[in-house]
């Protein structure tokens, strides 16, 4: 799947002398230590000091941007050359049918082209926006996913030019889940419903029913946590969509308000539901960032938001809502571990849509 050429051997290399210093150091604190004569406790101090030099430095290192961001390339890079073939997954897979240790697989992909860079080499960027490479795994409940990712964005996805290139992403997925006899492969953000609506799948995506079981649990945890009325309403920010609108038929035990964009029939808008209301109020974006900006005007300290939507409010819209005496939470995911971890807003969890169902799933979110 990711092939070995002249120019990315010249990465291998460079991937081979960073491990040779590492081995090379080794080797020569073990012959000083034979060479000399030296009791146990000087032994130990030397070899503790040493490491210590050693980890200084290479923190010190990776606390410079550009070469944190080399290494990380550096390693993306050569774990897709090692692991990323048909041969490795199959003989995982093997493994996996017996122990059924790997659940999912999930596709991830870029906020912008920008912030793939920070990943994988410019030389190798193109071959990387319709080839899932992979980029780690994660620990949920017990069983373990792999990720990948693909640099492309959702312009990319929206273009109606690129609608078999969006097909063979669900393709190569598809073969991934096969040859790896995992349960199910999710994908993030807009994908699921884009193949859903481009005839791509014919079920609704499975990564509906676990955001909504996620999503769900938290507002009610929020609930409970702020111990909010019973007769407090709820505003959904993108009730029309495929998440809005199943949350909204989930949630029977009070007044729930779908606000949306694509709604042009309805006879109340958020401004009086906040105004008319003597409780708190819940909103819950499940829509766009922009949809918070948009309604930011009708806020006050009785809102308190809930935020699904990814990447996590920016600084500046933080400052406004705050401003506004407004209670901002935002969902990080499903509880697990990840390797490395999620970016941004999800680094102590798993996306909702990268997760799979199970009895006793439990949720992060934190209160901004």
């Amino acid at each position: 799947m990711t092939r070995l050429s002249w120019s990315r051997s010249i990465y291998v290399i460079q991937l081979g002398i960073l491990i040779s210093v590492y081995i090379l150091y080794i080797l020569a604190i073990i012959h000083i230590l034979i060479t000399k004569n030296v009791n146990l406790l000087e032994s130990i101090w030397l070899i503790s000091l040493s490491l210590f030099g050693l980890f200084w430095i290479n923190y010190s290192l990776l606390k410079i941007k550009t070469v944190k961001r080399y290494v990380r390339r550096l390693f993306v890079l050569n774990i897709n050359l090692l692991f990323n073939n048909r041969i490795v997954w199959a003989i995982l897979g093997v493994f996996n049918k017996r122990l059924k240790l790997i659940k999912t697989i999930f596709l991830a992909y870029p906020a912008s082209h920008n912030f793939a860079k920070e990943y994988v080499f410019d030389n190798v960027l193109e071959e990387t926006r319709w080839h899932p490479w992979f980029t780690g795994f994660f620990i949920q409940n017990g069983k373990i996913g792999l990720k990948f990712a693909i640099s492309s964005t959702e312009d990319d996805f929206r273009d109606e030019n690129n609608i078999d290139k969006l097909r063979s992403i669900w393709l190569k997925m598809s073969y991934l889940q096969h040859i790896l006899e995992v349960d199910q492969m999710t994908f993030a953000g807009i994908l699921p419903g884009l193949f859903y609506k481009r005839n791509i799948i014919n079920n609704l995506p499975i990564e509906l029913d676990n955001t909504v079981i996620a999503v769900k649990k938290t507002v009610l945890s929020i609930i409970e946590y702020l111990n909010i009325e019973d007769d407090a309403p709820l505003i959904v920010l993108g009730g029309k969509g495929f998440i809005g609108n199943k949350i909204i038929t989930e949630i029977q035990d009070r007044v729930v308000y779908c606000i949306d964009k694509n709604d042009v029939d309805i006879d109340y808008d958020i401004d009086t539901i906040i105004t008319s209301s003597k409780n708190k109020v819940i909103i819950l974006n499940v829509a766009t960032q922009k949809a918070l900006e948009e309604n930011l005007i009708y806020f006050n300290e009785k809102v308190i938001i809930i935020n699904e939507v990814y990447p996590e409010p920016s600084e500046e819209l933080i400052n406004k809502i705050k401003a506004k005496g407004s209670t901002l939470f935002h969902i990080v995911g499903v509880k697990g571990r990840s390797f490395p971890r999620f970016p941004r807003a999800y680094r102590n969890g798993i996306p909702c849509c990268a997760s799979w169902n199970s009895d006793n799933i439990d949720i992060e979110f934190i209160k901004i």
